[in-house]
């Protein structure tokens, strides 16, 4: 399915270069910035011989107050209460001015929400005149919110002085809340990654007399973002604002900036599981909207009012700039942003069908049901819903036999993998590699010398040839053999096939965990073997080497990835295929960690796995072979246990 899309790059440079005539630059103000009515937009118009006849709209309400009165007050409590400096008198006294205006409208429409949305609904009628002629219909559909109800009344209110005659219909309905708004868990610490990375001293200094005291009479972090949040929101609540880009400094400022596109990427935003199910339904209530729209002949505008989150999720299910990757930038989504679906047909009934987002083209004219059929892949296709994942505990340990329980068996082998499945191993790992014919074998080496008794490179040895070989089982430290190597039989002994191993799994319950080597010749056997099997959803893709993993990723693999003894400087390629985990390489667990993650100083293993958790990726350390480690690692929040010998924890 090719889908061309827009780049919105250009729109974006220019949005961050560009500065408020007063206070924080708009890029710093995340998703308090006012919609850009300026900002250079692209709008393709319909192919000759095609009219635009149907709309369908997203709308994220204007600019609001914020968000509740705690924000208000915990700076009131805070400036009025404690001893404070000369500048901070300033701030103090800036504030009182500001405080009465503000007490008591928390979450309310601004003065200039309404009036974007007038504005929009303006800038709609002059793009698209055709839809909105006489005997038009308009069906407009509101969240719960008042900010929201209040952005519909004032768009409508402009479409009705603009064009007389227009049949609107607009009502809220609590059976539409599902197609209009996200979810707001917050499973992610926000204020421990702020404490972790915001130093909150500076700003104290600046403000009080005896900082240390105000420091410890007053949650610190909570203060820093609260005057982040009201300095960003004083524009879009019509206040003069100047001031108070000088009492962050920038890099505090950028610190909280980047706290909140933490928090709006992986607790409220597109990635969180309930918003992806909340955006795959608004996606297809959109779609059967619209098929119901382009059947009746009619011109039909329908417009939605809800929040930014469900605009974020939205366009990350549909892969759309700016959110076709893993990140979000909190500044793409102003007040008053939209999503727009714009349909257009030609006199034989041909339907072409174009995205804008914040008025812009993000997708070219493309065949309704071309673009269906894109979507309905996108909405189908939910990893969220296919996990085999269960918290690990103590007493339901998530082990996997490394290479299969390999205290009852030789490594690789089936003895090894039989004792895992039938021991209750959670997953069984092994390693693939190909023959000289085309098949795909369990070694771990590239060479047969160490695990069989056979000599020579894998891909130099048809299968026939390697099944011909035993398995040996293999001296090692970590290990304790509770085996009789003896007594397995000549079958027992055999180098087992990707087929084979893919059974044991399969018939047991277990899931495979993965590991590719260098031969990406590999993956497509793979690709089609886990589908036979049926093993989509039951299987793990590990490997050291990222790039083997991208190329999986590229081949149209949508299993869990797994990355093996990650490097910090690999963690965002990782995050960018999606559905993703990593290993870090510590046998020791009670050792010193020190790792500077894009910024993120981690100086603990439990602030290691929450960092990679914040960042939507599931974590593990090395071998569980003890029942010490194993328990360490479940304290610290490992997603699962490697192991060359447990499956349980006694």
């Amino acid at each position: 399915m090719k889908i061309r899309k827009y780049s919105i790059l250009l729109v974006s440079v220019l949005l961050s270069l560009s500065v408020s005539a007063q206070g924080l630059k708009d890029e710093q103000k995340g998703v308090y910035r006012p919609y850009d009515f300026d900002a250079p937009r692209v709008d393709e118009p319909a192919p000759k011989g095609y009219e635009v006849f149907c709309l369908s709209h997203y709308g994220r309400h204007g600019s609001r107050f914020l968000y509740n009165e705690a924000e208000y007050d915990t700076l009131n409590v805070v400036l009025n209460r404690e001893h404070l400096t000369e500048f901070g008198e300033k701030v103090r006294d800036k504030f009182n001015e500001n405080y009465p205006l503000l007490k008591g409208r928390a979450a309310d429409l601004t003065e200039l929400g309404q009036k974007q949305h007038r504005q929009l609904a303006r800038r709609m009628m002059e793009a698209y005149p055709d839809l909105f002629r006489n005997g038009s219909e308009v069906y407009a559909f509101s969240s719960d919110r008042t900010r929201c109800m209040m952005s519909m009344y004032s768009f409508l209110d402009e479409l009705r002085m603009g064009r007389y005659g227009l049949d609107i219909h607009a009502e809220y309905n609590s059976n539409y809340l599902k197609y209009l708004r996200a979810q707001h868990p917050e499973p992610f610490d926000i204020k421990g990654f702020l404490r972790d990375n915001f130093d909150s001293r500076p700003l104290f200094k600046r403000l009080f007399t005896a900082p240390e005291k105000s420091m410890a009479s007053t949650d610190p972090w909570n203060f820093a973002q609260e005057m982040y949040y009201y300095a960003s929101h004083l524009e879009g609540a019509g206040l003069e604002d100047a001031f108070w880009s000088d009492v962050l400094s920038e890099d505090e400022v950028n610190a909280i900036h980047r706290v909140e596109n933490e928090k709006f990427s992986y607790n409220r935003g597109a990635l969180l599981p309930a918003n992806q199910t909340v955006a795959r339904v608004g996606l297809s209530h959109i779609i059967q909207t619209a098929d119901e729209d382009i059947a009746s002949g009619k011109s039909i505008v329908r417009l939605r009012f809800g929040h930014d989150t469900m605009i974020m999720s939205l366009m990350t299910l549909m892969g759309l700039t700016p959110f076709d990757g893993t990140r979000i930038n909190s500044s793409d989504v102003p007040m008053a942003s939209n999503i727009r679906f714009v349909f257009a047909k030609d006199r034989k009934g041909d339907v072409l069908v174009k995205v804008q987002y914040n008025e812009s083209d993000v997708m070219s004219w493309t065949g309704w049901e071309e673009f269906k059929t894109y979507c309905q892949h996108r909405i189908e296709w939910n990893p969220s819903e296919h996990t085999v994942f269960e918290k690990n505990s103590e007493y339901n340990p998530m082990f996997i036999s490394h290479r299969g329980l390999q205290s009852m068996g030789p490594e690789n082998s089936f003895p090894a993998f039989k004792a895992a499945a039938e021991r209750g191993a959670w997953a069984i790992e092994t390693d693939f590699r190909m023959t000289a014919d085309g098949h795909v074998v369990c070694i771990h080496d590239k060479t047969l010398d160490r695990t069989t008794d056979g000599k020579g490179p894998v891909a130099e040895m048809t299968l026939e040839q390697i099944r011909s070989l035993k398995v040996l089982p293999v001296n090692t430290k970590t290990v304790h053999k509770l085996y009789d190597y003896s007594g397995f039989s000549e079958c027992d002994l055999k180098v087992p096939t990707m087929e084979e191993y893919f059974d044991i799994c399969n018939s047991n319950g277990c899931v495979a965990f993965v590991e590719l080597k260098e031969d990406k010749g590999v993956i497509e056997a793979m690709i089609k073997a886990i589908e036979k099997y049926g093993m989509q959803d039951r299987c793990v893709i590990s490997s050291g080497n990222l790039a083997l993993l991208e190329a999986y990723r590229a081949a149209g693999g949508k299993e869990l990835i797994h990355l093996i003894f990650a490097k910090p400087e690999q963690i965002r390629r990782v995050q960018e295929l999606g559905n993703a985990s990593v290993s870090f390489k510590y046998s020791d667990l009670s050792a010193e960690v020190d790792l500077n993650i894009e910024g993120v100083r981690v100086k603990s293993f439990s602030q290691l796995v929450d960092h990679m958790h914040a960042l939507g990726i599931r974590i593990c350390f090395r071998a569980a072979d003890t029942q010490e480690d194993a328990l360490k690692m479940i304290e610290y929040g490992t997603d699962y246990m490697p192991s060359n010998v447990k499956t349980t924890i006694e």
